[in-house]
């Protein structure tokens, strides 16, 4: 299995397990009775009227989170920050989708007090499990360009660099072809022409 399927793999598989496990520790008794000490929110009931039951509840999640975190299944390396952020933004997302589900009343709505346990567990676990699978750079890729326009700095950083250089870039230099400037001003430029 090549790595770009292991990573798809491993992130749906993972964001699907994780949303399985937040809410089976949402309904663990334990849970329940410390939710019911906090002053605001503690009142909210865990089991709503007319859902299926823990299955529904869980698939649900399961699926919800899953399609809200489609796009960070494509490998990309990335850094740990970015994808940090864009995992917490997408449960976020998924979230409020699980939110609007049972704002609408649907018969296979989450129990508020459920959201609010599952969410806080998945806002914490899925950007940290998206940091542990994601794709690090490789490091010795042997693909070095040396960009500049002075060619005494260029040959400092040439002497200095452990392996091959690929390549040098080098803007447009007004030195071209000259030790002197070259004054003039050029006859087309890149977004149209300007007559003085």
């Amino acid at each position: 299995m090549d790595g770009g399927l292991r990573y798809r793999v491993a992130g749906v598989v993972g964001t699907a397990a994780l949303a399985l496990l937040a809410v089976s520790i949402a309904a663990l008794e334990v849970v329940q009775e410390l939710f019911r000490w906090l002053p605001i929110i503690g009142h909210l009931p865990f089991d709503a009227t007319g859902t299926g039951s823990y299955h529904v509840e869980a698939g649900t999640v399961a699926v919800v989170l899953t399609g809200a975190l489609a796009p960070l299944y494509k490998p990309r390396p990335r850094r740990i920050l970015d994808i940090g952020l864009q995992a917490f933004r997408r449960v976020a997302v998924g979230l409020l989708a699980l939110a609007t589900i049972g704002y609408f009343d649907f018969s296979f709505r989450l129990p508020r007090a459920t959201l609010i346990v599952s969410g806080t567990i998945l806002l914490i676990t899925v950007p940290t499990w998206f940091v542990l699978i994601r794709r690090r750079p490789y490091l010795k890729s042997g693909r070095t360009i040396i960009i500049g326009d002075d060619p005494e700095t260029m040959k400092d950083i040439l002497e200095v660099i452990d392996g091959s250089v690929l390549g040098y870039v080098s803007p447009p230099s007004a030195y071209f072809g000259t030790q002197e400037p070259q004054l003039t001003a050029p006859e087309i430029a890149d977004g149209g022409c300007l007559k003085i």
